[in-house]
């Protein structure tokens, strides 16, 4: 939540208490927790891109392999 208001703004009379609170929060935490913190979904974000990556890896070599046996077949 905290993210999707840091990323898309509103007016600060359109905000509810609970970003209020997370905004009070977050400034109360030493820089340790915070970076801790930060440590922690970054670990997230990264093992959900290398699975993307994977994904895109498989599918560059199958489409490598499809243009092979393309160009193959229109050799011959």
């Amino acid at each position: 939540m905290l993210v999707i208001n840091l990323n898309y703004p509103k007016e600060w009379k359109e905000l509810t208490k609970e970003v209020y609170v997370r905004l009070y929060n977050w400034m109360r935490m030493s820089v340790e927790e915070r970076q801790d913190i930060m440590r922690f979904y970054w670990a997230e974000y990264v093992e959900e891109e290398e699975s993307k990556d994977e994904v895109s890896k498989s599918l560059d070599n199958i489409l490598k392999e499809l243009r092979r046996q393309f160009s193959k077949c229109n050799k011959q």
